[in-house]
């Protein structure tokens, strides 16, 4: 090998590593994928799109340069990775954040899915702001409180707003009028949405 042959590939291995460690960053490279299953492929395709997204003029774009349709694709594609309805995630979006990724709540639920630190911790999530990463905790986290609640849709958007300990305590929907107008507006925009 001559000299600077080496420090070539270092240099390459460097930039490799970096890439990864944004990859790993945005939710976008999947770990342990042994064979190239079509869903697989799908999911592939999806992350090569995001990264390309996450590129403008070579510089990482910032959450809030995403468009309602950026933020629709990653939805619709995380609602079928869990299997709810893609009206559906994209109404909570909508009752959620108004689709803005840079949302804060007061009681400090952030980013489009409105999700809160101790689930954001739960799922893994690096970057609450990253619509990508939201979006893929927020739906991951709506799942589990389907299964929780025999999918129950009503319950589990209850258990979303409200918690898990206020809805087993009320044994249903608790008496909090923020839950019920948050439920009802969901619903009737899914309904709205379902429509189209």
């Amino acid at each position: 090998m001559q000299q600077g042959e080496g420090t070539m590939i270092d240099n390459m291995y460097e930039v490799m590593l970096r890439i990864a460690e944004l990859q790993d960053r945005f939710g976008l490279r999947r770990h342990n994928v042994q064979t190239e299953t079509p869903a697989n492929s799908f999911e592939h395709g999806l992350n090569e799109m995001l990264n390309m997204e996450n590129m403008n003029n070579g510089e990482l774009r910032h959450p809030s340069e995403y468009t309602r349709e950026d933020i629709n694709r990653i939805a619709d594609h995380f609602a079928r990775h869990n299997n709810i309805p893609e009206a559906l995630v994209r109404s909570m979006i909508s009752a959620e954040s108004s689709y803005n990724p840079m949302a804060v709540s007061p009681k400090g639920a952030m980013g489009l899915m409105q999700i809160m630190p101790v689930v954001a911790g739960e799922m893994g999530v690096d970057d609450p702001f990253s619509p990508t990463q939201n979006i893929e905790a927020g739906t991951g986290y709506f799942r589990r409180l389907l299964d929780r609640y025999n999918d129950d849709y009503t319950l589990a958007l209850a258990a979303y707003n409200a918690g898990m300990g206020n809805v087993d305590r009320a044994g249903g929907v608790p008496n909090f009028r923020e839950t019920k107008q948050y439920i009802d507006k969901v619903i009737s925009t899914y309904l709205e949405n379902s429509q189209k």
